[in-house]
């Protein structure tokens, strides 16, 4: 069940982008009151401008799911799973 969850969810993550985007995120996913799983997203960035991510699902042990999108819009990361 948490599998499926993680394979159909649109992830939208509001950060604050200081600097730079690119780099390791990662913190508590809420499903709902009694559970929640750490993720962590692995944000880069190609020679032409293009940004790129991996999720990691650490709790369930299950590395480097790519995204199918990432995009920035002024101070906002978006990627979507």
């Amino acid at each position: 069940m948490k599998k499926q969850i993680l394979f159909t969810l649109f992830m939208a993550m509001q950060v604050c982008l200081v600097a730079q985007t690119t780099g390791k995120w990662f913190g508590k996913m809420i499903i709902n009151q009694s559970n929640s799983l750490t993720v962590a997203f692995e944000v880069s960035k190609d020679t032409d401008g293009k940004f790129a991510a991996v999720m990691h699902s650490v709790d369930q042990k299950a590395y480097n799911i790519p995204a199918d999108s990432v995009r920035v819009d002024g101070s906002e990361l978006y990627i979507s799973i």
